[in-house]
């Protein structure tokens, strides 16, 4: 699989019934590179803070050769990123992240992180972050 393009797209009120996936979710191979990978771009993923493991843009295990860019995520349990099974062999692998806006959301079992990625740091209070950060 590759070429997939998911742009311009309003996604809300996901996964009311599941506890796990996403408004926008990639699992595994989407390319051989980022020239032929997966583009997620221009959507506006919102109002889905449901379930315990609910993210906006979920890039799941095996994912690889995705570009998120340019994405607004809000009011999602976890708002971008996902797993990397390390245990599984299933890791997670050249995913990009940049100019994305979500709300700092963390679901409540989770520990933060120190650095930036899935989760950002941040007081206690919810804030916005953007910036890049790869996988």
């Amino acid at each position: 699989m590759s070429g997939n393009r998911i742009v311009g797209n309003r996604v809300f009120a996901t996964n009311r019934l599941l506890p796990d996936g996403g408004g926008i979710y990639l699992r595994g191979e989407q390319g051989t590179s980022y020239a032929n990978g997966a583009v997620v771009s221009g959507n506006a993923v919102t109002d889905s803070a449901h379930g315990s493991w609910n993210v906006g843009i979920y890039t799941d295990d095996s994912s690889r050769w995705i570009t998120v860019r340019g994405n607004a995520v809000h009011d999602y349990r976890a708002s971008i990123g996902g797993c990397s099974e390390e245990w599984g062999n299933r890791p997670v692998r050249n995913v990009r992240f940049h100019g994305n806006f979500w709300d700092d959301t963390v679901p409540d079992w989770l520990p933060r992180r120190d650095h930036p990625g899935g989760w950002p740091p941040a007081p206690a209070a919810r804030r916005s972050w953007t910036g890049s950060a790869h996988i």
